[in-house]
């Protein structure tokens, strides 16, 4: 361990001289840059093209089945490699459709090279160009219209709005899937905190509101499906148990939006409240379905029960991080 004294160098600036030995190591020269960012307590310095530097992995086809192919792509983006080569002998056509497809589901990722044995992705996305923030709000909007219209088709028996419903899950699966990318990002140290205006802390956060929105999503697909593979026939009083259930769930999912938000935590206090009356409703919409004597029915239960579980899970996220305080430096202050 090495010590150095702390020099003004400025009105508002401060220095400090770096080892010898670490520059020579790095081979770095005078006018070449370095960038640093705060890990906790400590302050960590890297050599520019460390952090610039991409990184490359390789996915071996041999036995791999075309789902578990889709899962590996979907893992490697989410690791956040910049060039992807998936290499066989020689791909399949089948394997190379689940490829395209999946690509594009995963966004910034650009096929940029096509042969018998190889296929090439690249990452052409700059992560600074993507806002945490922004895209918790679209996912909240697409996530809230998707249950909206899910409960719809049901209730009004439209095939093809069930089927726009179960479309729309690819642009929440997108939005999910970079979310989660870029928080491995920051984690990774390939973009710093400063440059988001985030800590870990709030990317954490938006991240479990994002898992939690994805499951809500996957549930109104699960409503939908309902209508797209079969025409539900119910009775009026069915009906009517169903538009009234859903409609005490669907303003907790704005409630929700609005204290992440804010993270508002009397907010998040108050969707937690009203537990006991929420599980009510559905209980009753329950008894309705066992009347109904459909088991695709009971569908419609459990996915009530879930999407309220994981609007509860935002709450509860949302209270946890109140309760972090702001971490003000001098004279640089970061979102928490």
């Amino acid at each position: 361990m090495e010590k150095r004294k702390i020099q003004r160098t400025g009105g508002s600036s401060f220095s400090i001289t770096l080892p010898k030995k670490w520059v020579e190591a790095h081979k770095l020269k005078e006018q070449d840059f370095v960038v640093s960012f705060q890990d906790g307590d400590s302050l960590v310095v890297l050599p520019a093209f460390v952090v610039q530097k991409q990184s490359r992995g390789k996915i071996n086809l041999g036995e791999l089945k075309e789902e578990e192919l889709k899962r590996e792509l979907i893992a490697c983006y989410i690791s956040g490699f910049d060039e992807l080569t998936v290499l066989g002998e020689p791909i399949t056509k089948e394997k190379r459709l689940v490829i395209r497809k999946t690509t594009q589901i995963l966004t910034g990722f650009e096929i940029i090279e096509d042969s018998t044995n190889q296929v090439v992705l690249r990452n052409i996305l700059h992560p600074e160009k993507f806002s945490f923030r922004e895209s918790i709000d679209k996912m909240f909007l697409m996530t809230y219209s998707m249950f909206q219209d899910a409960i719809t088709s049901i209730s009004e028996n439209k095939r093809g709005l069930a089927q726009d419903v179960i479309e729309r899950d690819y642009d929440i699966d997108k939005l999910y899937f970079l979310i989660l990318r870029q928080n491995r990002y920051l984690l990774q140290n390939k973009i710093s905190e400063e440059k988001l205006n985030l800590s870990p802390i709030k990317t954490l956060y938006y991240e479990g509101i994002a898992i939690q929105l994805e499951r809500i999503s996957d549930h109104a697909v699960k409503i939908a499906q309902i209508v797209a593979d079969d025409r539900f026939i119910f009775s009026r009083k069915f009906g009517q148990i169903l538009q009234e259930t859903a409609q005490k769930i669907l303003p907790l999912l704005k409630e929700a939006e609005y204290f992440v938000e804010n993270i508002d935590k009397a907010k998040s206090h108050k969707v937690l409240n009203v537990a006991p009356k929420i599980n009510k409703s559905i209980d009753m919409f329950s008894l309705e379905i066992i009347k109904q004597g459909s088991a695709r029915a009971g569908i419609l239960s459990d996915s009530f029960d879930r999407i309220y579980g994981y609007i509860r899970n935002m709450a509860e996220l949302t209270i946890d991080q109140s309760m972090v305080k702001m971490d003000v430096l001098k004279g640089q202050g970061f979102e928490i």
